[in-house]
C-alpha cells in the first residue's frame, strides 16, 4: 500500500479516524504500518486534534479514560524515535500567507467552500515541496482543492 518515495500528511479528521475505532480506522492504520517512514503531521493537527476530543468528550461520545488513553498513545507514537508512526513537523515559512491565497481562490467557490483550518493544512503541504506528501484526508472540500493545486490526495473511501 505504502510507496517507499511517499511522504503522507494526516490532516486531523485522517488522524482522529486513526486512534478512533471506525470502519475508516483500519486502512489508516494499514497505511501507517506499510510504510517505512513516519507519517507527517503539523503542530495545527496535533492542536485540533486535541480540540476534537474535548468536543468529542462534551458531546458524551468519549469518556476521560478513553481520551487519556489515546492522548499517551500519541504521545508514544510521535516521541519513541525507533518506532515513530508520526513526525511532527514545524508551520513552514509564509504557511499562514499561503493558506489566505488559497481561501481567497476557493472559500467563495459552493462545491469548495474550504475553511480556514483546513486551508492552513493545504498552505502546509504546498510549503513541503521537496517531499510532495500525500494529503490524507476525507474532506470533500479540501480534496477538491488539492486537486485543483495538483496535491495527490489518499481517503480510502
Amino acid at each position: 500500500m505504502c510507496v517507499t518515495a511517499k511522504k503522507y500528511y494526516f490532516d486531523t479528521n485522517a488522524m482522529f479516524k486513526y486512534y478512533r475505532n471506525e470502519a475508516e480506522s483500519m486502512p489508516l492504520r494499514r497505511l501507517v504500518a506499510a510504510c517505512p517512514d513516519p507519517a507527517l503531521v503539523s503542530q495545527l493537527t496535533i492542536l485540533e486534534f486535541v480540540s476534537r476530543l474535548a468536543k468529542a468528550y462534551r458531546k458524551g461520545e468519549l469518556k476521560k479514560r478513553t481520551i487519556k488513553r489515546i492522548l499517551d498513545r500519541l504521545k508514544k507514537d510521535i516521541h519513541e524515535k525507533a518506532d515513530s508512526r508520526f513526525q511532527v513537523i514545524k508551520m513552514p515559512v509564509g504557511v499562514f500567507r499561503a493558506a489566505e491565497i488559497i481561501l481567497r481562490q476557493y472559500s467563495m467557490e459552493s462545491r469548495i467552500g474550504i475553511g480556514s483550518l483546513d486551508a492552513l493544512h493545504v498552505a502546509i503541504v504546498t510549503k513541503l515541496p521537496s517531499l510532495s506528501p500525500v494529503m490524507v484526508t476525507w474532506d470533500k472540500a479540501m480534496q477538491r482543492v488539492c486537486e485543483k493545486l495538483e496535491i495527490e490526495v489518499y481517503s480510502p473511501d
